[in-house]
């Protein structure tokens, strides 16, 4: 594999040189420098890393592969199956440079749309019909103005009756972390990560954890997992689980959507280039607050 990509321009570089090129040009929670560093020290990955340059040798991409075979945290890899943090890897994003052209002799089907015009063999439309949820705009052709109201409403009525809006900077990661599994397992009968790795690695993304946590008479009632990073063109948030208290008292008030829409509408006020992800199709309500865009696919050479 490493021949192979050195005949394609690929060259093996360093974790130095990874980071660098991601603070360049960025990318998502699963390619970013301080996860994968996590993950490598805490699982056996094999991993390399390989850059591309110019001709004036400044950096225009980088790819972290595991085991010589897979991009790091491709959902194909083994090692996902032992990987017991919440990681979103639906699309990868690579960091690159908008304007670089490159040839990528690594088989995946989950290359983000964002890299579209990067990848020379890649497919678009030979996937599977994999496709990744993309919040709408607030607006015309999105979010229209009455689902608008209708939601900054809804949201003034659970306020009035006890409700609060927190942003989740209030906390600090192990209270963040606490709030997570407590409310992940009221939603789903239990909590499938790892708490003592995610702890850790709370500690260590928590400039990138975003998000509002609802509240109900001072306690924790719905809270979303959502990292924000950077690329070129874009603020990427990344909606990666969601946890709620499902009581019968509060389910009436529609707290799941309530900070659904709290969340995307403080995205897209504050900024601009803001690209809120659900991540894939893979429950109905996400089809209500997105658009799909097609998950890229590497052609093997």
């Amino acid at each position: 594999m490493k021949t192979l990509l050195s005949l394609v321009g690929w060259k093996e570089a360093s974790i130095d040189d990874y980071r660098e090129c991601y603070h360049m040009y960025g990318g998502g929670l699963a390619t970013h420098p301080v996860v994968l560093d996590f993950i490598h020290k805490h699982f056996k990955c094999d991993e390399k890393y390989y850059v591309q340059r110019d001709s004036n040798g400044l950096l225009t991409a980088a790819i972290c592969v595991w085991g010589g075979k897979f991009l790091a945290n491709d959902p194909c890899t083994p090692l996902s199956k032992y990987i017991r943090i919440a990681i979103p890897n639906d699309e990868l994003i690579i960091p690159a440079s908008p304007e670089a052209k490159f040839v990528l002799p690594i088989k995946s089907k989950f290359i983000s749309p964002l890299n579209r015009k990067n990848l020379i063999n890649s497919t678009y439309i030979f996937n599977a019909n994999r496709r990744v949820c993309i919040a709408k705009e607030l607006g015309n052709g999105g979010i229209s103005i009455k689902s608008q109201k209708k939601y900054k409403d809804r949201l003034k009525r659970f306020l009035k009756i006890g409700g609060k809006v927190v942003d989740c900077e209030s906390f600090n990661p192990r209270e963040i972390a606490n709030i997570y599994f407590s409310l992940t397992e009221k939603r789903w009968g239990s909590c499938c990560v790892d708490e003592e790795l995610t702890q850790e690695l709370f500690e260590l993304i928590q400039p990138l954890i975003w998000g509002n946590i609802l509240f109900y008479k001072d306690e924790a009632c719905a809270f979303h997992f959502i990292t924000k990073t950077c690329t070129s063109e874009h603020t990427i948030f990344e909606f990666i689980q969601a946890g709620m208290d499902t009581s019968d008292e509060l389910q009436k008030h529609s707290i799941g959507s309530l900070l659904i829409w709290s969340n995307i509408e403080r995205a897209n006020s504050q900024y601009e280039n803001a690209r809120y992800s659900f991540g894939c199709p893979s429950r109905e309500y996400k089809l209500r607050w997105c658009n799909l865009q097609p998950i890229g696919r590497i052609l093997s050479l």
